[in-house]
Order: structure tokens, then sequence, then C-alpha cells
């Protein structure tokens, strides 16, 4: 039996602060599109939940291996908005695959038509990431859940 010690020490803080930013972000936006009482709906089905428990998640619409929309943040109208991550139920963002066709549709009608087009472009963009800037983005999305 590996200890949990050897395994977290073998990680590399490149990893580390990846995972970190990850679940940072993942709880600003579940919290960024919650009701007053926490409540969020998914995205693709509207189930509504509540942000932290549920199985409520943060589904992205394009792949997390694509590092130049993983954690994507625009203005828009004065918000935050993350647009290529929403909450989304577990049934929709792991069983049905992110519904990602239902995502893009979403965000088309919300945000403008082109808007899905406009983030599979930019998803495609090679963007790399020093640690520095990882751990940086994890304090900006602490800084911004605070301020909800």
């Amino acid at each position: 039996m590996v200890s949990l010690f050897f395994i977290l020490d073998s990680v590399s803080e490149r990893t580390r602060a990846v995972t970190n930013l990850d679940a940072a972000y993942s709880v600003y936006v579940r919290r960024r599109y919650a009701d007053t009482q926490g409540y969020v709906s998914c995205w693709t089905c509207g189930k509504k939940k509540f942000w932290e428990k549920d199985g409520m998640q943060a589904g992205h619409f394009q792949t997390r291996t694509k590092y130049s929309t993983r954690w994507h943040v625009e203005e828009i109208d004065g918000k935050q908005e993350t647009l290529n991550c929403m909450p989304q139920c577990a049934h929709c963002n792991m069983g049905n695959g992110g519904r990602q066709y239902e995502f893009g549709r979403n965000l088309d009608r919300v945000y403008g038509q082109g808007t899905s087009d406009r983030l599979i472009q930019k998803s495609n963009r090679t963007i790399k990431f020093t640690t520095a800037e990882l751990k940086e983005l994890t304090s900006h999305f602490k800084r911004l859940t605070k301020e909800l």
C-alpha cells in the first residue's frame, strides 16, 4: 500500500496549482449563478439544486484540456461571466457528456448569437500559464467569490 503522504509529496507544484485553481473556479462558478438561498439551475436541463451539494458541478462547454478557455471569464454588462463554464447537474455534466449542443444553444440564446462559435475559436488557441499565474488566478477567483 502506497502512503498518501508519498502520493501528495510526488505531485508537482504546477499540478497542485492547477488543482487548486480548478477548485476555486468551480466554487466561483456555482456560487456566481446561485440565487440568494444558494440554489442554482443546471445550465442544460434546468434542474434546481443547492450549489454545494446535490451533485451540482461546474460543467464546461469546451473541454478542460483547452487551457485558453478552462478558466475563462469575460465582463458583460459590468458582470463577470464565465461563459465556457456554467453550473450543471452531475447527470448532464458527467452522465450526458456535458450536453455540449444544448450548452452552446443556451450560450447563444442568453449572450447573443455567435457566442458559442467565438468560444470554440478561442478554445483552439494555445495558451500556457506559468505556475505563478495559476496561483494568481486562484487568488483572483477566491476574491471574486468573497465579493458575491
